[in-house]
């Protein structure tokens, strides 16, 4: 956890900042790659307590590129990918990050 904010702190500050947001999609949960061979998109799986903090939580990883989030069972998924809606999921928030 300290990680995590001496790093927030260092983007506060300018060094490194990204400065964007999350286009969220209710009921939307990002499938990973159907095909044999392909790399896994997911960076990190995390337990948070909301969408918002899955969406901060993918900011502040360089890394990332979306995010998904299963809501009841507050387990969010970082992604190395720009995402892919899968089946329509009750429940999962999922975004990417656009320009502020």
């Amino acid at each position: 956890m300290y990680e995590f904010r001496a790093a927030q702190r260092r983007r506060a500050e300018g060094q490194g900042a990204r400065r964007l947001r999350c286009n969220m999609q209710n009921n939307t949960m990002y499938s990973r790659p159907s095909a044999t061979g392909s790399a896994d998109p997911v960076l990190y799986e995390l337990k948070l307590g909301r969408a918002e903090d899955c969406c901060r939580a993918c900011i502040a990883e360089p890394a990332c590129r979306s995010w998904s989030m299963l809501v009841a069972l507050r387990f969010c998924q970082l992604r190395r990918d720009e995402g892919q809606a899968g089946e329509p999921t009750l429940m999962a928030v999922s975004g990417q990050l656009v320009p502020a």
